[in-house]
């Protein structure tokens, strides 16, 4: 046996969010059975890691977003109030 929990179980990019919140809530419950075990404990923490990694991944990939629309809405208005069409190339 491996100490290595990632070896043990499917890899992250394997699993999409949905899967990953189930396996936490089904950690978060085993971890009230077995408080002491350091492999639930272990596993539930790279869950938690991860989940938390593609949040702040989706966050910062949202305000991109934003940010490209934002700039081209303001090209937009500007080109409208002077008279300068965008040219089609």
């Amino acid at each position: 046996m491996t100490d290595n929990l990632t070896d043990q179980y499917l890899d992250m990019n394997d699993l999409c969010d949905d899967s990953l919140e189930a396996l936490i809530q089904h950690y978060l419950s085993v971890q009230q059975k077995l408080p002491n075990n350091l492999a639930v404990r272990e596993r539930l923490l790279e869950l938690e890691r991860e989940q938390f990694n593609r949040e702040l991944k989706a966050d910062a990939e949202s305000k991109a977003n934003n940010r490209e629309r934002e700039a081209s809405t303001i090209e937009g208005v500007i080109r409208q109030n002077t008279n300068n069409p965008i040219q089609n190339q």
